[in-house]
């Protein structure tokens, strides 16, 4: 998952990739999209993967689906509960997702000399 998405764009993303593979022939099923569904969640998901995955003698798509859009509301409630910005868990994860575009090799700028 792209963390800089918002959970409804994933899902957006991962059904249309559902439905082309749906178009050439390649049937999925419903347990499978729902394991690879799990497998693509970020860390701040973690908890309820583990539920998931552990906690059911089967998995579904619907199962999937309403554990993260409980979990994604959960978070915008404890994202408007008064915490301090700096300390919030979605931006903390917006954050990485754009620090590591901006590493740079770590070396202030020289000129190139031909050796004379």
């Amino acid at each position: 998952m792209d963390q800089s998405k918002s959970l409804e764009e994933n899902l957006d993303e991962f059904q249309k990739i559902i439905i082309d593979l749906n178009n050439i022939s390649e049937k999925m099923s419903d347990e499978n999209q729902a394991v690879i569904l799990l497998n693509s969640l970020p860390e701040t998901y973690r908890e309820v993967k583990a539920a998931i995955k552990y906690g059911r003698d089967s998995l579904t798509m619907s199962i999937v689906l309403d554990a993260l859009k409980t979990r994604n509301l959960e978070m915008k409630k404890e994202h408007k509960a008064g915490h301090f910005k700096k300390n919030c868990p979605l931006n903390k994860s917006r954050e990485a997702s754009t620090s590591e575009a901006n590493v740079t090799d770590g070396y202030k700028s020289a000129e190139i000399t031909d050796g004379t």
